[in-house]
């Protein structure tokens, strides 16, 4: 998805054959929820789902505490509550609640979230580090491995792809980039490493990104 020349009647099949393909990944669930109409039942219906196979996934609460209508306040403060303390940095989160505060009535606790997210907009970038790829394995979670191309196995096509990746503060996959390999296994390998994720990285109490070089090894 290209956010700067979004083609949504191109995209939305796209991801949903995403969904269709792997239905078990909370991430194609919440992006195909995020390109769909703002509010609408199905993109409600994504982020849920999203959060029954992940319930830490603080964007996920955070879209669905700001799509629930407004007749189900009460739910969306229980989400957008769950996304401030999920990802305390997130300054967008603390807009959102104290958004959601204040329609409830509750203006002074609604102001001070605003003055959190103000305050974490205006904010330093995040820091990045570099480290090994054997010091990120164990912040591993979840992952695919990659697909060996059938056509690719037949012809005892084998070696190793390296690539440097770029984890963000929230533990996704921001960047991936080729580093060397067969072109026949680049493919499948950088593909399955944009779905992985990690335990966020801190660093004096703060999330930082990291960028770490992972090699996929096809034999």
């Amino acid at each position: 998805m290209n956010r700067n020349n979004f083609h949504h009647e191109k995209a939305e099949p796209l991801f949903r054959a995403a969904v269709a393909a792997d239905p078990a990944n909370p991430f194609v669930h919440l992006a195909l929820g995020e390109i769909l109409p703002h509010g609408a039942d199905d993109a409600i219906a994504e982020y849920r789902t999203a959060l029954n196979l992940q319930p830490d996934l603080a964007e996920a609460h955070l879209w669905l505490g700001e799509a629930l209508p407004l007749s189900q306040r009460q739910e969306a403060l229980e989400h957008l509550e769950q996304a401030v303390r999920l990802a305390p940095a997130d300054g967008l989160s603390h807009f959102y609640y104290g958004q959601m505060l204040e329609l409830n009535g509750e203006k002074e606790a609604g102001a001070e979230q605003r003055k959190k997210a103000a305050a974490l907009q205006t904010s330093p970038p995040v820091f990045r580090l570099h480290v090994g790829g054997s010091a990120m394995g164990p912040k591993l979670i979840s992952h695919h491995l990659p697909k060996y191309p059938p056509e690719v196995k037949i012809a005892h096509i084998m070696g190793m792809v390296r690539m440097d990746v770029l984890v963000a503060g929230d533990g996704t996959v921001k960047d991936v980039e080729l580093i060397s390999g067969n072109p026949a296994l680049t493919g499948p390998a950088m593909e399955a490493i944009w779905t992985w994720r990690y335990r966020p990285t801190l660093l004096n109490g703060l999330p930082v990104e990291v960028v770490t070089e992972i090699d996929v090894n096809f034999k």
